[in-house]
């Protein structure tokens, strides 16, 4: 039976493709170029190309100046004429010597910079290995009138784009490239992927602008580069300022101001032609964009540009999904089926954000393209539903149709990726299946919403969260014990709207007293500060004082408020979990020898992590004030307190990094797999930098943070999701989903 299906789906396939071949047979309506788009390209390319003769004509305006001032002293040299020291053309006369070859390096200097070769670029496809991709892609280009790419690269970027393929060898020349970005393939229709390629194609076809777009971007970016690349020569410059004879100091700082001029010149250069090559861009994306809607329709075209930023949103949350999966150790093989896999936990509350923010947009000066809504108005000029039609049914077939070995592409380009990004720091040895990553992401995903549904708050994660050492005992009274799940939820659930007013007021109140003891800090060295860099109402020492007293009150009365939420919550999921050890309930769970030995495991585990998670307060607040303390330096740094109190933060900082350290060693990361097999400490602190390490201190603290608060929700949400199945057994549904955004309505309006 399989060996006959094979060749069915093989037929199915074929004729899949001939119906795609026939789709795009008919050929588009010439796109014509209007007499207006040809002369505002020929008036954009003659500004730019004015641009580099602006910089040429400064150079020699300064070269001669220097000249004509070397002439002059020569000749009062000669002339033995006495110039008194008060003589200000004498000054202006060595001053423009000294000072004008200084600047004239400056400005020659970006003549030679050398960009960093490139790092590999995207898998090119051969035509034997694709044949039906290639003669797809040559019928478009019949049917929209532009050349064939002579090669055709795919990469693991959510984009497409057009280039010359040898750069400025293949200005003049039909020598173009096609980049595909394998994430399109993998989350759009064959309808939708056509009408990119269309567009790209456009681009083809747009020969004159392409080569302007590519000789005034490459101007432009000389001229960014000018303005704002800095070497060692730019370095020593700035640190020979602290020359402490005034007679020297006074003509390298004249010299950093000669060289800041010069700069600021090539800025408005740079302005100016970012500004001019960005409106050429923007005009061939309109134009473009017509391609694209003749050949899939306008209607099409508005659902392809917003699944483009679905795919945009899936790839950010696919760069998240990597920075945890490497924190285990672990990489996904294929990252276009991780982003497309996103997709679908993109809520609807969040596609209605994203609609609204793309009604909303606007083009910018700098933009490169126009704003969607423009973009779409545009398309919807064109009054046209396309060429491209296939039967019924076949309209939405996945644009993987036109690959013969998508899977093995992806998979190549995802080592690529790694490989350009991680260099010699990538391990081919983690590579992971995906699908194993995204069931195990999924089934996360799943235990958090159970954590919410089980408390119906979203709980404080910097917190220690609720749960007695007792929960993995067996119960002597199992119907005591069942009595006191319900008693417990019932009572949570009554102060669950008090509870969410209550952790609004707490964060407030946490962050007025972070900020007013940054402010405090900062006082005790004796330094000037404004309200507004703490957003407080007044800096004055006593006013602080009060603030950071009563907020420091506060936080401690609210602490003891919410206690009684958390007393029910932590008695409702002791109770709960107790129960998994009770043969009768277990025999109803499903997979209860699986959630026992999960238990077992990670309650204490879980009981540990939110014990270190208490000691997180106190490190919180030296890394606030050692923050704030180091944004003062650079005005201060003759300040003698400021420094020691730095290094001291530094050290108590240090300290406690190696205290947290120390407790950790002996536990092992409670979610191993077989694989990889890490500890706490290596997943969490792998090392800590020396003491008197700012930069290293800062980032390890943060990075300690987000891990520590990440493994403590995912600990509970396991917990949470094997007490609502207990509950389930013992007669209490779940809860439904809680609506977080009118909770914070109401805390805001109780706040108020």
């Amino acid at each position: 039976m399989a060996e006959q299906a094979k060749p069915k789906s093989s037929t199915r396939r074929q004729e899949i493709r001939e119906h795609l071949l026939k789709a795009v047979d008919a050929g588009i309506e010439p796109v014509p170029i209007s007499v207006m788009y040809r002369f505002g390209m020929i008036l954009i390319g003659g500004v730019m190309l004015l641009l580099p003769v602006a910089y040429l004509v400064l150079l020699l305006l300064l070269g001669h100046t220097i000249y004509w001032h070397a002439v002059y002293w020569h000749e009062i040299a000669t002339a033995q004429v006495k110039i008194a020291p008060s003589d200000w053309a004498g000054a202006q006369i060595a001053g423009s010597l000294i000072l004008g070859p200084v600047v004239l390096l400056f400005l020659l200097k970006p003549l030679f910079y050398r960009d960093p070769l490139e790092q590999g670029k995207p898998q090119r496809l051969k035509e034997s290995a694709e044949p039906f991709l290639f003669e797809y892609i040559a019928a478009i280009c019949d049917s929209v009138g532009s050349p064939v790419p002579k090669s055709i690269r795919v990469n693991c970027e959510v984009n497409a784009s057009a280039s010359f393929r040898r750069g400025f060898s293949s200005l003049f020349s039909d020598d173009l490239t096609l980049t595909i970005g394998l994430p399109l393939v993998a989350g759009m229709t064959v309808r939708e992927l056509t009408g990119v390629l269309a567009h790209e194609f456009g681009h083809f076809a747009q020969t004159a602008g392409m080569r302007a777009s590519f000789i005034t971007g490459h101007i432009n970016y000389w001229f960014i580069r000018a303005v704002y690349k800095r070497d060692g020569w730019d370095e020593q410059l700035a640190n020979a300022c602290g020359i402490w004879d005034v007679r020297i100091a006074v003509f390298i700082y004249a010299a950093r101001a000669g060289v800041w001029m010069s700069r600021q010149v090539l800025f408005v250069l740079a302005w100016l032609g970012n500004a001019i090559s960005c409106l050429l861009m923007r005009q061939m994306e309109f134009d473009a964009d017509r391609y694209e809607t003749r050949m899939i329709g306008y209607n099409v075209f508005g659902k392809s540009t917003q699944r483009l930023r679905q795919l945009g949103l899936a790839d950010f949350m696919a760069m998240n999904d990597l920075q945890r999966f490497s924190a285990e150790e672990r990489l996904a093989d294929n990252l276009p089926k991780l982003i497309v896999s996103n997709v679908p936990h993109i809520t609807p509350e969040i596609r209605k954000a994203l609609r609204e923010q793309q009604r909303a947009q606007k083009t910018g000066l700098f933009d490169t393209h126009p704003a969607d809504p423009e973009r779409i108005k545009n398309a919807r000029l064109e009054r046209t539903e396309g060429i491209w039609t296939m039967p019924p049914g076949l309209e939405n077939c996945s644009a993987t149709i036109l690959f013969d070995d998508f899977e093995r592409l992806c998979r190549v380009s995802t080592l690529e990726f790694y490989q350009a990004r991680l260099g010699e720091d990538f391990d081919k040895k983690r590579l992971t299946s995906t699908d194993d990553l995204v069931s195990e992401r999924d089934a996360e995903f799943e235990s958090r919403k159970a954590l919410d549904r089980y408390f119906q708050v979203h709980l404080p994660i910097m917190q220690p969260l609720p749960l007695s050492e007792s929960a993995n005992e067996t119960p002597d009274n199992p119907r005591e014990t069942v009595q006191h799940v319900k008693e417990a939820r019932q009572a949570l659930l009554k102060s669950v709207p008090e509870y969410r007013a209550l952790c609004h007021r707490l964060e407030k109140a946490e962050s007025l007293m972070l900020r007013t003891g940054e402010a405090l800090a900062c006082l005790d060295c004796g330094l000037r500060i404004s309200a507004g860099q703490f957003d407080l109402k007044s800096v004055r020492r006593r006013d602080v004082q009060e603030m950071h007293e009563r907020a420091r009150d506060g936080v401690q009365h609210i602490a003891a408020s919410l206690m009684e939420f958390e007393s029910n919550a932590s008695l409702r999921l002791t109770n709960a979990l107790q129960l998994v050890n009770v043969s009768a309930v277990a025999s109803r769970l499903t997979n209860a020898e699986a959630i026992c030995e999960e238990m077992q495991r990670l309650v204490p585990e879980a009981l540990f992590v939110s014990s270190l998670m208490s000691e997180l307060g106190t490190m919180r607040i030296l890394f606030r004030r050692l923050a704030a303390l180091f944004n003062q330096i650079e005005k201060n740094k003759q300040n003698r307190r400021l420094i020691e109190k730095i290094i001291d933060q530094m050290q108590k900082l240090h300290k406690r990094l190696e205290g947290i350290r120390d407790q950790m060693k002996d536990h092992d990361y409670p979610f191993n797999r077989d694989k990889v097999i890490l500890t706490l400490v290596r997943y969490v602190l792998p090392e800590i930098p020396e003491e008197d390490n700012l930069f290293g201190l800062v980032m390890v603290t943060q990075d300690l943070y987000q891990k520590l608060a990440g493994l403590q929700v995912r600990l509970f949400a396991h917990l949470a999701q094997a007490a609502e199945q207990v509950e389930t057994v013992i007669g209490l549904p779940p809860l439904p989903e809680p609506d977080f955004d009118k909770g914070n309505v109401v805390a805001q309006r109780e706040d108020s």
